[in-house]
């Protein structure tokens, strides 16, 4: 069964339309990204967040959403699955406040993995400024 919060290590394996990951008591899970896909759009569609009303799936590439500056992935499986990346952090960067280079690190390599496959995620950060489908 999906759903959760999980670091983004237990990530096993990434492939054009999904990957495996260990969810709770070590099970192996599936992520199909064509159901997020499809999720992302009934989301959109039936939320008043958005002025979009009747986002079709082949019109999107969306599978869930991230946030740069919280450093989460989130995918529209069912229940969604969020991946965090949290790495302790050295002297400076916490002095600075910042999220740790590491982290860092894995959510820019995971990001631009899903774009190579073709996938993208929307920015919930975008939603702070303007309503769009900002992708990566």
């Amino acid at each position: 069964m999906n759903g959760g919060t999980f670091h983004h290590r237990n990530i096993i394996e990434i492939f054009a339309d999904g990957f495996y990951y260990y969810g709770y008591n070590e099970q192996k899970c599936y992520i199909n990204f064509r159901e997020c896909r499809s999720n992302w759009v009934r989301y959109v569609n039936e939320s008043p967040d958005f002025p979009e009303t009747d986002l079709e799936d082949t019109a999107t590439k969306i599978v869930g959403w991230r946030a740069p500056s919280e450093l989460y992935v989130e995918f529209f499986s069912e229940p969604r699955t969020r991946f965090v990346f949290t790495y302790k952090r050295n002297f400076w960067e916490w002095l600075l406040g910042k999220p740790s280079a590491k982290a860092i690190r894995a959510y820019i390599e995971l990001t631009e993995e899903l774009i190579k496959l073709g996938w993208r995620m929307h920015d919930r950060e975008s939603e702070k400024k303007e309503f769009s489908f900002k992708l990566l």
